[in-house]
Parts: structure tokens; C-alpha cells; sequence
């Protein structure tokens, strides 16, 4: 049985979201999908992007080991691909809703993920900033 599958069958009708990292194309894209759809409520993505981070003299920090990104670097890179997602889930009937997640902090970037077709849009890091950010972006939305 599929690790989806096993979690679906123990969180039984209550929701069944998976936030998931950076998927590189359209094939992976379509393979993941195909694993989880029958089973996740929605997925949330970009939770973050593997890279070496780099000192300002160039030179690799931690060891050259790689290290999640998140936030406002990689809010373009999520946004595409919740635009492939969403365009796998038309393209093979897919009723798992995607939730746009990195890098927002206004509403212009809500509004960046909605047009992308997220059905939802998480903050996280923004909040840490300022814990009034969700109340001020829908005050303006």
C-alpha cells in the first residue's frame, strides 16, 4: 500500500493536505501527482528550495551542504509551479486543490498566486515578521 494511501486510510474524511518541495518539470510534476490525486485533499507547495548557500565572497557556507530557501526567494519559482500544477489537475481531472505557499507578505503576491489558480494561499515566514500581515492583506484584498 502507498504511503498516501496509508494516510488517507488513518486520517479517514478529515482533510488530507501534503505540502510538498521543489519539483523541477512537468514530469515529475505529472508523476507526483498521479501518486497522491486519489488520495490528498490538496497539496501546499513550495515549502522550499534546496541550494548551497553562498558567502558574499563566494565561497560555499555549511560545508557546501544544501540548504532549504524559502520565503521571498522563491516566490516566482512556486508560483510556476503551482501554474503546472494546476494545469496537471485540468489536464487529468484532478479534483486536488493546490495551495500557493512562499515568499507572500502583500496582497499583490495573493493575487500572483490566485492567477496562477491556487485555490488558497499560505503565509508563514511574513508572519514571524509582522503577525498582523494576514489581517492587512485581506483587509486590502
Amino acid at each position: 500500500m502507498m504511503k498516501a494511501q496509508r494516510v488517507r486510510s488513518a486520517v479517514g474524511t478529515s482533510p488530507y493536505l501534503i505540502k510538498i518541495g521543489f519539483v523541477q518539470d512537468r514530469e515529475q510534476t505529472e508523476s507526483l501527482f498521479a501518486a497522491v490525486a486519489p488520495y490528498a485533499d490538496a497539496l501546499a507547495m513550495t515549502n522550499c528550495i534546496a541550494a548551497t548557500v553562498r558567502q558574499p565572497s563566494g565561497e560555499a557556507a555549511f560545508s557546501g551542504q544544501p540548504r532549504g530557501i524559502g520565503g521571498e526567494a522563491i516566490r516566482s519559482a512556486s508560483i510556476a509551479q503551482v501554474r503546472r500544477f494546476c494545469d496537471a489537475a485540468r489536464r487529468n481531472s484532478y479534483r486536488t486543490k493546490i495551495i500557493g505557499v512562499g515568499g507572500v507578505s502583500q496582497a499583490d503576491h495573493v493575487r500572483e498566486y490566485l492567477d496562477a489558480g491556487a485555490e488558497s494561499v499560505q503565509l508563514a515566514t511574513a508572519t514571524m515578521i509582522d503577525p498582523e500581515v494576514g489581517v492587512n492583506i485581506r483587509r486590502e484584498l
